[in-house]
This record gives structure tokens, sequence and C-alpha cells, in this order.
């Protein structure tokens, strides 16, 4: 069994073995008590002899002096297998033990001294021997004031990095803080002891030693270091351990960048970083380390229950057989990644391998809702749906017997969430949450002293309330690596690469794809980032060859007579071959045929970029078109848009497709003429016809009319049209029917009309005005005797729809015709005066009057 801890290391060490008195353990010495402080002590076969096998012998040393403590300091040590010294603090055998050495675990360089407890001062030893040993053991005898037990620890929060699980991770070259305390049990049992009277002395693994409570070391080689610091106090007493942890560094992984060769443009390539060699960035992310590193526990879940216990096993076997925990401090704590929705149910116990235990967490523990971690729940603090198995984000929780943090179930260890959302996004609260942090045990850790350190240790968890689930993701112990045998190494994971650099498309976890649209020499940079925050960057450069993109556009078809140019783009191309032979960038063609144009460029070696259009090219001759001037015709005409030719296209606006047309109704007319379908050889032209009939007139025979009216004359035909134009001689009207009156004229009038379409007729009538005047009588006899019965207006014939209107002297109208036809005789009223009004239609003005009524005796 290793024993690194529980020793007492003096300052004053006697160098070599003393010349003074020698004491053998033999069976004269043997269950006897040895008082001096000086001297050497060997096997019974002395400085040079052998020991025999099969011997127990029993030795108390006693210091002579007195307030002294007795202190071996072993020169010499080569036993057989299974012979041991065990080493006792006190007078008997029965005194507690320092431990016991053997062929494997020797005290060479220890100063073994009797403990400040022991008030006696003396040193018991058990030599139990095997097999005889030619060289057996030495020490030298000296007495000093006891040592008071003093404990190294590291202040893994206050270093910086912050050590985790006894591992600082730093990037290369960066400076680490280290920070540590020191733990005095006995601390005034016979002096005064505290960090600012002891001197921290770090050994931080790379040959380097420095001192101080809080000191700072860069390493400058990029491995694993074990480091330790110990501690000597006020007396020049050393610490009875030496506190231990490790440093990994990281290491930039970019071995080597395979050179990417040159490629055309417009072409996909891949970028790969990888550990095989025909990666473009080659990687290596091993590194190693100098001592053990212990596994963690994988997931274990924790579903909803009342009163069970859930059990989650790590098993070592790396240690040497045998060997136990001799020492409570060898035990740094037990760290677990966990969440729960409610801390106030459990109960957490660690269990060691021969089934000691101690309490972690206590049931009931106060902690009420406390929730660990960020779980998955609903209607929080207590997760009421228990057959949600979710997992939630765990936090560290450690549990060391050093901790000053207090327990985990101190309401001073919980940090107020204002806001707690749930990982899956269903319910926010503000709650308790219990910080990750270090904490300290319920239970004394004490009961794990003699634990066997390989074999099955557990984390048990008691849930003792229902309605709610947790998980542990991973636990592990974290122990003095001192004690962890073997080599050790260690991987830092590569986290994430980011590119940087044009034309990127695609980005992968560990590749990009690029997609160049042109050439050059383009420079690009990955960055990888390591899971201990460090980064690392570098840049290559790759040649990209544009390549040509020969676009001689559609097929297109020619005028005759004319000439186009096809250009195959790219300029400063290194080459350009046309289906013609020709090597030059643009061609003239005027001919029907297919060209087809092709453009090379290189690198200088043996890559060619190529690129190649075709084009088809059609000539069509060009139509000529010519409908003539416009013209006016009374029967139609035949429009013709020829010449024409094989193939040709007429579209007239009329919709014909012909190449003649006949047209026998007014109007402009278009065609066009394409030679050819998909020719862009086009004619046009435009004619304006008029289609008019012959013009016929006929006013009709000569009237005659009072000089007050008036006659409708027309000009009009059956097959009538606005084309026509007409001429009066009378008034000067254009109209095709006019109105004409004497206007008190009498005699004959001359009336004539031109009427013009196509070609032009005329016609005459004479209208004569006749002097048509109107008598009204002023009285009228209606007694029937046949003479002046009725109330008769001369003349009144030659004006029809005359109205006539009679009233009485009252003004009321009595009487009343629209086409008075001299017939009102009166006989319904009295003789007496009457007045008139007579309404012409076509006259100047209405006659006024009055009619007397008389009848005679």
């Amino acid at each position: 069994m290793k024993i690194k801890i529980l020793l007492t290391f003096a300052l004053f060490v006697t160098s070599g073995i003393v010349n003074a008195q020698i004491y053998l353990m033999n069976s004269t010495t043997n269950n006897t008590n040895v008082t001096t402080c000086t001297g050497n002590l060997y096997d019974e076969g002395g400085s040079s002899g052998s020991y025999t096998a099969n011997k127990i012998f029993v030795l108390t040393l006693t210091p002579a002096t007195a307030g002294t403590a007795v202190q071996l300091t072993f020169t010499q040590w080569a036993v057989a297998s299974g012979t041991t010294m065990e080493i006792f603090d006190g007078p008997s055998t029965a005194s507690p033990q320092f431990g016991i050495f053997d062929n494997v675990n020797t005290p060479i360089g220890m100063q073994i001294m009797a403990s400040a407890s022991n008030p006696t001062g003396q040193l018991t030893l058990r030599w139990t021997s095997t097999a005889s040993v030619s060289t057996g053991f030495a020490a030298g005898i000296t007495c000093h004031i006891p040592c008071q037990q003093v404990y190294a620890h590291i202040d893994s929060l206050l270093c910086v990095p912050n050590m985790v699980y006894s591992y600082i991770d730093v990037c290369p070259h960066v400076p680490i803080t280290f920070s540590a305390h020191g733990e005095f049990p006995q601390n005034n049992l016979v002096y005064a002891q505290s960090d600012a009277t002891s001197l921290f002395i770090w050994d931080f693994g790379d040959g380097v030693i420095d001192t101080g409570q809080v000191v700072t070391h860069t390493y400058i080689i990029e491995t694993g270091y074990d480091f330790s610091v110990r501690i000597e106090d006020v007396q020049g007493c050393n610490s009875t351990n030496y506190a231990t942890a490790r440093v990994r560094i990281s290491s930039n992984p970019i071995e080597v960048i395979n050179p990417v060769p040159n490629f055309c443009s417009s072409t996909s390539v891949s970028f790969i970083t990888g550990t095989g060699p025909s990666s473009t960035i080659v990687i290596d992310n091993f590194h190693l380390g100098q001592s053990g590193e212990l596994e963690l526990a994988d997931t274990t879940f924790l579903p909803d229950g009342s009163g069970v216990s859930y059990i989650s096993d790590l098993t070592y076997t790396v240690f040497p057989a045998g060997m136990t925990l001799s020492n409570i401090n060898d035990l740094l704590g037990v760290c677990m990644n966990m969440e729960h929705t409610y801390m106030g149910d459990l109960q957490l116990e660690l269990i060691c391998p021969n089934g000691s235990s101690v309490i972690l967490l206590d049931y009931p523990n106060g902690g009420g809702g406390t929730i660990i971690g960020e779980p998955v729940g609903q209607d929080l603090p207590v997760d009421a749906n228990s057959s949600n198995t979710t997992p939630g984000i765990g936090y560290d929780y450690c549990f060391t017997p050093t901790s000053t943090n207090g327990f985990i179930n101190n309401s001073a260890n919980w940090t107020y969430l204002s806001t707690y959302t749930d990982p899956i996004g269903q319910v926010s609260y503000g709650i308790d949450q219990a910080n990750a942090g270090i904490y300290q045990a319920d239970g004394s850790w004490n009961s794990l002293i003699g634990c066997p350190l390989n074999g099955t240790w557990q984390i048990k968890v008691t849930d003792n309330l229902s309605l709610d689930n947790g998980y542990i993701f991973s636990w592990g112990l974290n122990l003095n690596p001192a004690l962890i045998p073997g080599g050790w190494s260690y991987t830092v994971p590569i986290d994430s690469i980011a590119w940087s650099g044009p034309f990127i498309e695609q980005q992968l976890d560990s590749s990009i794809i690029v997609s160049p649209d042109s050439g050059g020499i383009f420079t690009y940079t990955i960055t990888i980032y390591d899971a201990f925050g460090c980064s690392y960057d570098t840049t290559f450069h790759i040649t990209v060859i544009n390549s040509p993109e020969v676009n001689l556009g559609n097929d297109t078809s020619l005028c005759n007579g004319t000439t186009l140019t096809l250009d195959a783009g790219n300029p400063n191309a290194d080459a350009y071959l046309w289906s013609t032979g020709a090597t030059s960038q643009q061609i003239q063609v005027n001919t029907t045929g297919t060209y087809i144009a092709e453009v090379t460029n290189t690198d200088g070696g043996t890559l060619q970029c190529k690129d190649s259009d075709t084009i088809t090219v059609k000539v069509f001759p060009v139509p000529l078109v010519n409908l003539g001037t416009d013209t006016c015709t009374e029967t139609g005409i035949v429009l013709d848009a020829g010449p024409g030719g094989a193939g040709y296209i007429y579209n007239w606006s009329n919709g014909a497709s012909t190449q003649t047309i006949n047209v026998s109704s007014t109007g402009i007319y278009f065609v066009e003429v394409q030679s050819g379908i998909g020719s862009p050889c086009f004619d046009k032209d435009t004619i304006n016809i008029k289609v008019i009939p012959h013009p016929v007139v006929d006013l009709g025979p000569d009237t005659t009319i009072c000089i007050q009216r008036s006659v409708i004359l027309t000009a009009t035909q059956s097959n009538e049209t606005s084309e026509f134009t007409y001429v009066w001689n009378h008034g000067g009207s254009n109209t095709s029917s006019v109105e004409f009156s004497p206007n008190g004229i009498p005699g004959p009038h001359i009336v004539s009309v031109v009427k013009t379409g196509c070609t032009t007729a005329t016609d005459t009538v004479i209208v004569t005005g006749k002097l048509c005047d109107v008598t009204v009588p002023n009285v009228f006899t209606p007694n029937g005797d046949g003479y002046n019965d009725f109330f008769f207006i001369k003349g009144l014939k030659d004006y029809p729809n005359t109205l006539l209107q009679i009233y009485n002297r009252w003004g009321k109208k009595i009487y009343e015709s629209t086409n008075y036809q001299n017939d009102w005789d009166g006989k319904s009223y009295s003789d007496g005066v009457y007045f008139f009004i007579i309404t012409f239609i076509d006259y100047y003005e209405p006659m006024t009057g009055t009619i007397t009524i008389f009848r005679k005796n």
C-alpha cells in the first residue's frame, strides 16, 4: 500500500546514518523499549548482514529528551516480497498506525516522526519477515519537537483557469494562477500555525519549483503535467500530504496542409479537415500525460418514485491489490452532473466497495422546491407529469471533505431566478435553483477510511416523494492524483471548426465545399476551436483557373445582305477555335449554317479549362411590298402584297393571310410580309381605300308652299353612306337634307344639290311660294239658320294642326282644339264677347282677339 499523505515530514532531517549507538531489531530487542534520541536502527543482520525469514519483532523507541518526539529517517530499504514494516504512532501496536511498508511501498526519503497528538513521542515498529534478503533496512534515529499536522489543499475555484476534477485545462503559453491553503487540525496543540506563517512549495512537474500561496507559472512544452504543493509550517514541519493535481495543455492540432491542385472555376471542390493523410488539413489531437486518470459513470435515469432508491455503479480496477483509502484527505471529493425538479425529496449516498458509506444529502433535507440543474418539467417546481422523461441540462455538484461552502440545502446556496424557462419551452416560473458548486456532506467522511479503492463504488439516490423525475448524467471520484497508478494520456477534442474565404457554398462539421465563379489566387483561413477553449488558425491558398463561359446566344436569323458578328467572349483567353477553322475571338457570318466556338484557358501545365457553344444562323430574303396610292372605288378593288416567294407569310390588317385580298368597304388596309417562319426580314405598306356607291339624287317634283312655311328637301339614296358629300346652292348647307322656306317671298325658288362620292350627281327642284292669309271674324250667329252658324277662320286649311283656345270674360277656358276644323258653334254658351288664342305650328306668332256670339231673333 502506498503511503503518501499520512506521514509527518520534519524540516530538520538527519542526513545519512549518525555515528552513534547501533540498534537491531532481533530477538534480543523484541518487545523492548529503547530510550534514545540518537543512533542507527537496522534489521537483525546489521548494516551489512542478512535478516532471517519468518520472524516477527516489535520494538518501541522512546525520546530521551522530554517534550520531543522520535523521528526515523530511512536511508536503506530492500526487502523480500511479503516482508513488511508496520509503524505505529505510540507506545504499542495498538496505537494508530502510520502505514505498512513492503517491497512495493518504500519509506526511503521519508522522515517518520511521532505526531503532536501523541504525548509520549514514542514510535512502535513491528517487523515481519518472509524470505531472507542480504540488505534489509537502515534508519537514523533523532528527536525533535513534534510536528503538528498540516494538510495542503489546492483551491480549485481560485485557480485560473479553474480546476475541475483535479485538472486545469489551458491553452499553450497561457499563464496559470495556482492557489492553495493549509488545513491545521492540531493548531495550537504545541504551537500556532497559519497560512500567513507557512511556506507553500510548488512543484510544477516541469522541473520548476516556486513558493507562495498564490503563484503564476507558464508551461513551455505542450503536454500534460502532474503538479503538487506542500507546506512547511512555522516550525519547519512539512505537510502530511502533497496536494496534487494535473495540468493538461492544448496543442495546435494542425500538422500538415496538403497542397490543393489547381482547378477550374465553376467547379465544386471539397476541403476536408481530418486525421487521414489525404485530408486537406491534417490534424492530430492526441497529447501525452504523466499519470493515471479515473473514468466517470454513465447516465442514470431517476424515474418518479416514493421511497424508491436508484443505484449508479462505477467500478475501478486500476489500483494495486489491497490498496485502501487510508487518509480521507486523499479523497478530494465526489462530483455529479445531474438535474432534478425537486431537491426536497432526495437522499444522496456514496457507498464504497466494502459497504461503508457517507450521506451526502440527507432526507428530509429542507431543500424544498429547490431545483437542481435545469430539468424539463410541467407545473414546476414539481413535475406533475412523471411520464415526461426528456433529459434536462445537468449542473456539476461536488461534495468534498474539505469544503467550507456549507451544505447544498442551505438557502444561502440557492439562487432565485426571476424567470426560469423549461428547455423545451413549456412553462416559465420564478423559482429557487441550487447553484452548481462544492458542498459539505451531511454525513461523516471518516466512515470511508479503510475502503478498498478497487471494486464497485455506488451513488445511491432515494426519491422519497412522488411526481418528479431526474437524471445523473455522470459522476466520479476525485482522488489524489498521486494515488492513481499508471501512465495517463488525454485527448483535447475538437469543439468546432470555422472557415473563412470566398465562394464557400456549404460548410459541414469538418469540411467545406467551395465553388469559385472566377479565376484567381484565393486565400482561406481555417480556425479550429477545441474543448479547452483554445483556437488555432492557419491559411492556405488555392489557384483557380478561370473557366471560360461561351455564350453565342440563341439561334438566330439574318436578312440577306447583312452580316452577323459572333463573339466567343472571354477576352484574352489562351485559345479560340471555331468550326470554320478561325482562331480569333470573333468571326463574321452571312450565310446559313451551324457555327461552334470553343475557348480554352490553361494553367501553363496540363490543366485545361474549356467551354463551347453552338449557334445556328439562317439567312432569309428581304420581301418588297407596294400596295400603291390611296384610292376611291365604286365597285371594290383587289390589293396585292406581292411579289412573294415560297414560304412567305402575309399578315393583313383584316386578318387575311393571302398574298391578295378583295376590298369592298372603306378603310385603311395594312399588310406585313415576312419572308419565312423565323425570318427577321419584314416589309409592310398601308393604303387608304374608299368604297362609295354611285351617287343618286332626286329632290322630287316642283312644289308650292305658303311663304310663311318650309319644306324638307332630301338627297339621300337607299345605299346611303357617310362617304357622300353634299353642296346645296341655297344656304350653303352640306347635309344630306335641308329645310327650305320662301321666307315670305312669293314666287318660284330654284334649289339644287351636288352629291359627290367617287363620282358626282346633281338635281334641281323649283319651290314656289304663295300668300296664305288667315282671317278671323269678330262675330258669328249660331242660330241654326245655316248662315254664319260656326266660328269660321278663313285660310286655316293652309296651317294644319293649329291650336285654338277660347276663354270667357272671366278667363275660364271653355273650348280647345289642336287641329281646328272650323266646327265650333258655341251653342252651349250665351251671347256675349269671348276671347281667342290661335297658335300656329310653323307661323311666326300666335293670333289673339275677341269673338262675339250673337243670335238673331
